[in-house]
């Protein structure tokens, strides 16, 4: 997916004097005004193209997406309900009490089905997209070491989980009938401390151990360690070339075929500012980011931006109040099109920023 700016440029005040018609000099409150009225101008723009597609009044556990799905589990009382958004049609699917208990929710999915740990013994109950079905239980060994499951993903009509025992981490997938072993992490070339989660795309396993990104070639079964300064604190994301993940010392884009990695802070900081009185518009802030068909999608100083990788520029998506009453945060992208949250005013909806 590729962006166009949008219509309305706000005026950058380097470019906009504005001189005291008897000195001559340059007005600072008029500079400052004029950059004002760009923000809330542009401000106004961009939520011409936002739509609220869940009002939720309520907490959300976890938002996820799969490739034309939004999925969501939320808070109505002690237990989560699970819920789908088809980003086609807008139809919302509520799926009921599939998302966990209270205490321990959780979720994974695909377009075709959702998955969901129940209990401590290790099983998996996979339910249909669409209708909320039970299709299977998947029985793993009774997770050890004090784990309530066993960390699992879901890929299209196929689950994964990785299972420990005493000397190794076992790939293990299922798609209708007998479980298959995939391999042990460890056969791919890299010592396994404390495994901490993984996820699974096409022929790409993506999984962090003591805080290190590795990403596994399911085929060759070969992982390469996306070497990073600081262990990896925040989301993953993979679009088949680029890797984005967001470390303790900000986000970066790993590229698999030239293994150079982009700083998304010092690279969006550094180009011109926007804006002279709002220069942190487009700067990236440190919060959470994700990556689709090589376009960035994060958290700046005033909003939403997304970084195309092969033009280098910044599109806003959508900007916060100026009194910070309305902010943004978590984008993440289904069928093409840009979700995000809000808080404030809106008490937390999901909103549609795109088209």
């Amino acid at each position: 997916m590729r962006l166009t700016s949008p219509t309305l440029v706000l005026a950058l005040t380097a470019a906009c004097i504005i001189a005291d018609g008897d000195t001559g000099t340059v007005d600072a409150a008029a500079l400052q005004q004029a950059d004002i009225d760009a923000y809330e101008a542009l401000q106004d723009e961009l939520m011409a193209n936002a739509t609220v597609v869940v009002p939720l009044g309520g907490s959300v556990v976890e938002m996820q997406t799969s490739p034309s799905r939004l999925w969501y589990a939320r808070f109505v009382d002690w237990d989560p309900d699970l819920y789908n958004l088809n980003a086609a049609t807008s139809q919302i699917t509520g799926c009921g009490r599939i998302a966990g208990s209270g205490d321990a929710p959780n979720f994974r999915a695909s377009d075709q089905m959702s998955a969901v740990a129940v209990g401590t013994q290790g099983d998996i109950e996979l339910y249909s997209a669409d209708a909320c079905d039970l299709l299977a239980t998947v029985d793993l060994p009774p997770p050890t070491s004090g784990l309530r499951w066993w960390a699992y993903a879901v890929v299209g009509d196929a689950l994964y989980a990785v299972v420990e025992t005493a000397d190794a981490h076992t790939v293990w997938r299922w798609r209708g009938g007998a479980l298959t072993e995939l391999g042990t992490l460890e056969s791919a070339g890299y010592a396994v401390g404390e495994f901490w989660d993984f996820g699974v795309e096409g022929d790409t396993l993506l999984y962090l151990e003591s805080g290190r990104l590795y990403v596994l070639d399911v085929d060759a079964w070969a992982a390469t360690w996306v070497e990073h300064d600081q262990e990896v604190s925040g989301s993953v994301s993979w679009d088949g070339t680029h890797v984005l993940f967001v470390a303790a010392n900000g986000a970066f884009v790993w590229d698999r075929v030239t293994a150079a990695k982009l700083d998304l802070g010092a690279t969006v900081n550094a180009l011109p500012d926007r804006n002279n009185t709002y220069t942190d518009l487009e700067d990236y802030n440190g919060g959470d980011a994700t990556l689709d068909d090589g376009v960035v999608y994060y958290e700046s100083g005033r909003g939403l931006m997304a970084y195309d990788l092969d033009a280098g520029a910044i599109t806003p998506l959508v900007l916060e109040e100026r009194d910070l009453s309305l902010v943004w945060y978590q984008p993440v992208v289904a069928g093409g099109a840009v979700f995000a949250r809000s808080y404030g005013d809106f008490d937390s909806d999901i909103w549609r920023l795109t088209p």
